[in-house]
């Protein structure tokens, strides 16, 4: 099935296809989740940056940027990549997503639907939850301009 897609034009570069398919960290994922299901915030770990594109479905999306801790998030290791979040995503949206305060201003959010792309910079702190249910495809790239 993997063959059966292309990649986008503008994320052909990736410094990863020399490791070979074989060597190579996971990359690329098909994500099928029911209404209310998603991800808990994460950074995405070696220095790759993500494009996901939502096949079915929609999807709201929240980030942060790398210097910008999100509430009720405690970091593990270096990279970011392992995080704790004290609760559940859809209990982080009750408890914090309304807050009003500083790192508030900063986040971003929006919401894909079927056929849209969504772009996510290295470093950047997100979140995602499916407004209903989704499937998406999801790849991780690493280039000379996120290295």
């Amino acid at each position: 099935m993997a063959k059966e897609y292309s990649i986008p034009p503008h994320f052909n570069e990736d410094l990863m296809k020399v490791l070979g398919e074989d060597k190579r960290p996971d990359y690329r994922w098909l994500i099928i989740g029911p209404e209310r299901s998603g991800s808990s915030f994460h950074v995405d770990p070696n220095y790759n940056f993500a494009w996901n594109a939502t096949i079915q479905g929609r999807k709201k999306w929240i980030l942060y940027p790398p210097h910008i801790m999100p509430p009720g998030v405690m970091p593990q290791g270096t990279d970011g990549a392992q995080q704790q979040q004290e609760i559940s995503l859809l209990q982080w949206f009750v408890k914090y997503y309304h807050d009003e305060d500083e790192s508030s201003s900063k986040r971003l959010e929006c919401v894909t639907e079927a056929g849209e792309l969504m772009y996510v910079p290295r470093g950047w702190w997100h979140c995602v939850l499916n407004l209903e249910p989704c499937v998406a495809l999801t790849h991780n790239v690493v280039t000379q301009r996120n290295l």
